[in-house]
């Protein structure tokens, strides 16, 4: 199977000698309980990561995941997902902004609750829009 192709049954990936694969077994009951109640399902992030359509950036105890995504401006960086310690979720900032700037990114935009905001303020993020929803 060529990088280009694509999986039809991503749980086939998880039993892989894949580094990316190793390091989202130990992080995918957590991501999938930060998820809860999300837009989307644990199924479909694991696909994007397993896929290579998402980034999975992983520290000792944390881990993100994001995805160069194109916009009119541009590149962006998007951080959709984050488990772990807040801590070490702040350290992993300054590798995925360097991977965002090799990558052509124009800026790193993170999604996530309010509490972000304050968190990363003193890492130079700053208020960039709000998202609300109805449920139907």
């Amino acid at each position: 199977m060529t990088a280009a192709e694509t999986y039809d049954n991503v749980h086939d990936l998880v039993d892989r000698e894949d580094p990316i694969s190793a390091q989202w077994s130990r992080f995918r009951d957590s991501f999938a309980e930060a998820m809860d109640g999300a837009l989307y399902s644990i199924d479909d992030l694991e696909a994007k990561v397993l896929n290579r359509r998402a980034i999975l950036f992983a520290g000792k105890e944390s881990a993100i995941v994001g995805e160069s995504v194109p916009y009119a401006e541009g590149l962006v960086m998007q951080l959709t997902w984050a488990c772990g310690d807040v801590g070490e979720i702040v350290a992993l900032l300054p590798g995925i902004e360097a991977l965002a700037r090799i990558q052509g990114c124009r800026r790193v935009v993170v999604e996530g609750r309010k509490a972000w905001e304050r968190v990363l303020k003193a890492s130079g993020y700053d208020f960039f829009s709000v998202t609300v929803a109805k449920e139907l």
